[in-house]
């Protein structure tokens, strides 16, 4: 799957966007534990730097392995 740049630094984005959307309700909850609020933004955090590097890697190992022509003559 080809996946450009701009595409991969707008998915981030959103994702970070998204969860940001969702779990800061629950960041002004009072009867929510600081635990639980720590774990949450920690595993939000793992979760988008994990993302971001399998999108790092497609673009990476996307190229074509056949570019050179003259290595195919052999």
């Amino acid at each position: 799957m080809k996946i450009k740049k701009s595409l991969a630094s707008f998915i981030i984005l959103a994702l970070s966007l998204g969860l940001f959307i969702v779990f800061m309700p629950m960041m002004y909850a009072p009867f929510v534990s600081i635990e639980f609020k720590l774990m949450v933004v920690f595993l939000s955090i793992l979760l988008v730097a994990v993302f971001s590097k399998v999108l790092i890697f497609s673009i990476r190992n996307d190229k074509d392995s056949t570019e050179n022509d003259d290595a195919q003559e052999f």
